[in-house]
């Protein structure tokens, strides 16, 4: 809200116009570029809009579990607006001026045209918290899956990265890429896949990565790009042990995609000053570099469908058996 931290959004803090909010609040999106003037870097219309919206929804998720009904729907509303970026006829997220206009002569592979630390193809996903309702703008999910399956596909061909450092995005040669786990805007976008309805492809694809991306046995290779916070190197150990959280567990009941283990075994022992059970164990049993599909799930000998589950059922401890496979479950 006016006076809080989003008006100092970006490198800056010493005003409350660098954020956009006030654009924002009027207008469902942040302009780029902003027309009060440039007060620091990571002040990308495109994505701040993306976001903020982001922001909004988790705040939504507080006011629900706090009772708090009129802001829930109030943040709920405002958590929509990653749509009025959403240009329907490229079917790209797309910087828009103050006017409303959307940027002339834009190229969605082109760095940081609006978009903070990526391109318009990178971030167009990043709506972390309504994955169905961004391939509904894009005419459903079986589109939705041929569109970001073609750019992993294209991604391959540079190893999902631009280059294996963060300043290395900025070159020519690297900056066009359409996914990139080197960075923190595309580290969701293999697990999307199975909100789309795909479980397959997140398995598929989350294993070339991890083979490709972050299989090395030194900082320059075991992840690549930018290690800030930890957020790389973290981003492997999920990849490789099979669980990913898409909104950032920060909704009433958090609910996790399961994934594709390299391990055979791997054993997560639980605090018990904040969770009932010992251990979570994941098991997947005929593993190899060749089964990377999952055709059956089972958690404490309970079978379960939909390639998800629960904190609360992490939380409690127990078994998650995984019957790998070199073929997709039909």
């Amino acid at each position: 809200m006016p006076g809080g931290i989003m008006e100092k959004a970006g490198y800056e803090h010493n005003t409350n116009i660098g954020g956009g909010l006030k654009y924002y609040l009027q207008k469902g999106y942040v302009p780029y570029p902003l027309p009060d003037g440039d007060f620091g870097s990571h002040q990308d219309g495109a994505s701040q809009t993306l976001e903020y919206a982001y922001q909004d929804w988790t705040l939504a998720q507080l006011a629900k579990k706090l009772s708090h009904e009129d802001d829930y729907l109030y943040f709920m509303k405002r958590s929509e607006n990653y749509k009025n970026i959403f240009d329907s006829s490229i079917g790209w997220m797309r910087p828009r001026y103050a006017q409303g206009e959307w940027r002339e002569n834009y190229d969605p592979y082109q760095y940081e045209n609006g978009f903070i630390e990526s391109n318009g193809a990178q971030s167009t996903w990043f709506v972390p918290h309504d994955i169905e309702g961004l391939a509904a703008l894009m005419g459903g999910k079986e589109k939705a899956t041929e569109k970001l399956n073609i750019q992993f596909e294209t991604a391959k061909k540079q190893n999902y990265t631009s280059g294996t450092s963060h300043d290395a995005e900025l070159h020519p040669e690297f900056s066009r890429i359409p996914v990139n786990f080197g960075n923190q805007p595309s580290i969701q976008t293999s697990n999307i896949f199975t909100l789309l309805g795909r479980a397959d492809l997140t398995q598929f694809w989350t294993r070339n990565v991890v083979k490709t991306t972050f299989s090395g046995l030194s900082p320059a290779t075991g992840y690549n790009g930018d290690e800030d916070q930890g957020l790389m190197g973290s981003l492997n150990v999920l990849l490789k042990i099979g669980l990913f959280q898409m909104n950032g567990g920060t909704d009433k009941d958090a609910v996790y995609q399961i994934g594709s283990p390299i391990f055979n075994k791997i054993t997560i022992d639980l605090n018990p000053a904040y969770y009932s059970g010992k251990t979570f164990v994941i098991r997947p049993q005929n593993n190899s570099s060749e089964n990377v599909y999952i055709k059956n799930i089972r958690y404490n000998n309970k079978a379960v469908e939909d390639f998800t589950l629960s904190h609360q059922q992490i939380a409690n401890g127990g078994e998650l058996i995984l019957e790998m496979s070199d073929q997709p479950k039909s």
